[in-house]
């Protein structure tokens, strides 16, 4: 797989907070039902593991909220900038068992300016990504895909795959993708 090193997001450079704490979670054991296309699907019995719905809000509105299911034995960090408006959110995350993201991960993000990408070996097709029109970009004829950038009223949000070992975490990807949501946030009222 190429490297991703090809996107640009937001200059997260002395703007980054620390990890910062989740505003909400539970656990949740039953399938999941989500809106997902033929595109991006999984059956309920590939998601009927234990995973923890993380939901991270801005610091500042108007931005986006996201949220995902974190599998059982995954860990997360979340990023943001400290601008106002907040213009640019990053979760990653990784196995457990793979210290400090050996075999790589997976980043959901979202960035007020957009996303791009590395045109050399890029093959991208049109999907429907949970109900929202996307781009799905596989680099060197992989069959594996390398990123999903959101369209439409969703542009600026994105999942990137970089995960040595896809098949090894194939099924907690599945849970990730299935439950991943962004909503546009408005700020505190």
């Amino acid at each position: 797989m190429a490297s991703l090193s090809c996107f640009t997001a937001c200059d997260k450079s002395s703007e980054i907070n620390d990890t910062i704490s989740v505003s909400e979670y539970e656990t949740i054991s039953d399938p999941i039902t989500a809106n997902i296309s033929d595109d991006v699907s999984v059956s309920d019995e590939e998601i009927k593991q234990d995973y923890e719905l993380i939901i991270i809000e801005p610091e500042c509105g108007p931005s986006m909220e996201l949220s995902f299911g974190l599998p059982s034995g995954w860990k997360y960090e979340c990023v943001m900038t400290e601008d106002e408006p907040t213009s640019c959110i990053t979760a990653i995350l990784w196995a457990d068992e793979d210290s400090d993201t050996d075999n790589g991960k997976l980043r959901i993000e979202y960035s007020e300016s957009g996303y791009s990408v590395c045109g050399t070996f890029l093959e991208e097709k049109s999907i429907d990504f949970n109900g929202c029109p996307a781009s799905q970009g596989f680099y060197d004829n992989s069959n594996v895909w390398s990123f999903i950038i959101l369209d439409g009223e969703y542009d600026g949000c994105g999942i990137f795959n970089e995960l040595t070992d896809y098949e090894k975490y194939s099924d907690c990807v599945d849970i990730v993708l299935s439950t991943i949501e962004f909503k546009k946030y408005a700020g505190e009222e």
